[in-house]
Formats: structure tokens, sequence, C-alpha cells
């Protein structure tokens, strides 16, 4: 299961941090405690918090010694960030059956207000943490856990789970064309995520309050979602895999070839071979599954960019092992072929994406997560 995956743990295994460690874990009456300082907490803070309880369990690995984590004030940098700490903080309940407290007071933000409804609040009940961690509609919050099934089952599935979340926007108020993008875009990331991954993924969506920006009268709320599964499956492999194995590939991979000519001549520190085939597997009517011959559908990025284009402001990405990929408005823009260059030149056969769009991690994260912030004007949700 999903929540009980050690995946995350293991590719992050380092011991060289080992005796910084030990200088910050106090040991209070039977608890261990460590503190993380930081006015925003990031990935990078996820990367400490796994080290260091990797290094409780190789230190102490019989005992199911309480730990307390203390963050003191903080803000998360965005949704997928707190969602990981739950997943922690499940395996670790669950799976390692070893108390944990998170000590935080967080600022709530139009991308992370959703943080309200996390069963992180609810880590001393752990009967409600479970319940609330796998299935959660409440208010403003929509949370799933999606089950691997067969592909009978699936499509069934999803078109219930379609359902739902229309049902859960439209009851928040969101206006029926973000409503129905939206939701196609979280089915077909869930649906990617179980063909691709071949495991059950984690569906978490808020709505935020309404914010006001300085110096603007106008209103917004916060649209944010974000879709993870844990695999050995990371995000660019299929495709890659397909472009060395199969030669007679319809049409459309002729374009993915010629491009992979110009841009494994030009990979850079900054641009690596797994970014290639990330921007090449967002293209139109490509698929890195074996079974299919050609993905339809009318395309991820471009359901992303009609909703940042309605937007005031966003911030999507894709993350997948040590790379995030940005989904940026202004280079999303298709040309004549139907193909995304994520440049200003709108060029993917012979054009490198613009560099500023990756990201190395410092957490490797094991398999492919994404975040997705939108905020939007209150003239575009319905009373």
């Amino acid at each position: 299961m999903i929540e009980e995956d050690a995946s995350l743990f293991e590719r992050n295994r380092i011991e060289k941090n080992d005796k910084q460690i030990r200088k910050k874990i106090r040991w209070v009456s039977g608890i261990l405690f460590y503190k993380i300082q930081t006015k925003i907490f990031t990935e990078r803070h996820i990367y400490e918090m796994i080290q260091v309880l990797n290094f409780i369990w190789k230190v102490y690995p019989d005992q199911k010694i309480p730990v307390v984590i203390d963050l003191g004030k903080t803000v998360f940098s965005e949704k997928l960030i707190y969602v990981l700490l739950e997943n922690i903080c499940y395996y670790m309940l669950y799976v390692r059956k070893q108390k944990i407290e998170i000590l935080f007071s967080v600022e709530h933000t139009i991308w992370i207000e959703g943080i309200k409804f996390s069963p992180l609040r609810l880590l001393s009940d752990t009967r409600m943490y479970r319940k609330k961690y796998i299935d959660d509609i409440y208010m403003q919050h929509f949370r799933r856990v999606v089950p691997a099934l067969p592909q009978l089952n699936k499509d069934e599935y999803l078109s219930r789970l379609m359902e739902d979340i229309c049902y859960f926007l439209k009851n928040n108020g969101v206006d029926e064309k973000s409503k129905n993008e939206l939701a196609e875009v979280l089915i077909e990331l869930v649906g990617n995520a179980l063909e691709h991954g071949r495991r059950e993924c984690l569906l978490d969506v808020d709505i935020s309050r309404l914010y006001q920006k300085d110096g603007d009268d106008a209103s917004y709320y916060g649209l944010n979602a974000v879709v993870l599964d844990y695999s050995d499956i990371l995000f660019f492999q299929p495709l890659k895999e397909k472009m060395q194995l199969y030669k007679n590939l319809p049409e459309r991979y002729r374009f993915v070839s010629k491009a992979q000519e110009y841009h494994l001549q030009h990979l850079t520190d900054d641009y690596l071979e797994e970014d290639f085939y990330t921007v090449s597997s967002f293209q139109h009517q490509i698929s890195g599954d074996a079974r299919k011959k050609e993905a339809g559908g009318r395309g991820l990025t471009q359901l992303v960019y009609s909703l940042q284009e309605r937007a005031d402001n966003h911030f999507c990405y894709i993350w997948s092992g040590n790379r995030m990929m940005r989904f940026e408005h202004d280079y999303m823009y298709y040309d004549d072929n139907k193909l995304i260059g994520f440049n200003q030149e709108k060029n993917y056969l012979s054009g490198v994406p613009d560099t500023n769009l990756f990201r190395t991690t410092m957490t490797f994260f094991p398999g492919t997560a994404y975040n997705l912030n939108f905020a939007i004007r209150k003239e575009d949700i319905d009373d």
C-alpha cells in the first residue's frame, strides 16, 4: 500500500550526516526530540527529517521510542511538502509502530491553507489519523487513496471518482469550466499513476478561503491539488525504454526520434537526459506505455495551460526521482505539429527547454508526484 511504502526512506539513506544528527537529538523522559528551525519548510527539510528517522532506526533498531519533531513557527513551501510529511508520519505509526508528534505553528497562505484539514493534527489519535489519511471529504477538502485496479474496474472507478470530484468542486462554488478542467486533469494524473506505476496513488484537493493582494480589490480562491504514487518506475523511464526497444512505432514518434538526435547532443548540467524524456512524455499523443500505440485525450499540458491562463497566479510541477520540472504558462504553447518546446521559441525539435524549468532536489522521490496550485479570481467562481 502507498502509505506503507518504505522506498522514500530507503532511497534517501545517507549516513554521512549521522554525527551532526546525533549532536542535535535530545533524549528527554524517554522521548527523542529533534528541532528543525526554518522560516520556510521545503523538500530539503523533508530530506533532513528522513535522515533523522533513518538514524534513529539504525541506532535503536528494536526500540519503539516516541519521536517529537519540533518545526516551530514555519510555512510549508507548497502543498506537496506537507502531504509528504503526512506520508512519513503514517509510515511511522502503522509500519514502524512508533509514535511520532510534529510540533508546528503554521501561517496559512492561499497555496497551503489545506493544512487545516491535515491528519497531522490528529497524530495523538492513530485511528482517526488513518481514517482521515485514506479518505476524507469535509468542507473544502477532498482526499482519496486510489487503489490499484484491473483495467475494467479501473475505468469504472475513475468515472465515479470524476463524478465525486466534480460534485465536490461544484459544492464549493467553483465555476463550471474550472471544475471540469481540474477534474479532467486530476483523473488523467490518477489514471497515469495507476498505469505507469502499477500501484495505488494518493489524491488530495483543497479550496482555500478568499484572499486579496496588496493594491488589488479583487478576491482570489486557491485551487490546490496533489497527486502522487510511490513506484520503482520513474516518470521518464517508460518512454526512454520504449524508444530504445521498439522500432515500429506510429508516425507520431518520429518527432520524438528527431528531437532525440538534437537534444541528446545538447545536454548540460542543467538539462539532463531524463529531462528530455520527461518533456517528450508530455507531447501530444505520445505515451511511454508499451501497450499503447498513442495517447489520446486532450492532453495534460493543455488542460494545465487552460487553467493557468485563467489563474492570476499558479505554481505547478512534476517531481520524479531527483528532478522537478515546473509547468509555466509562457512555455506551454503548441507549434504547428502540436508539439510543445517548453521554451520561448516554441521549438521542441531543435531547441532545448528553458533550463529554469528544471531543478535537482535533495530528496529523491521514488515515483511521480504532482503539485498543482491555481489562484482563481472570485469573478470566475460561481456564487
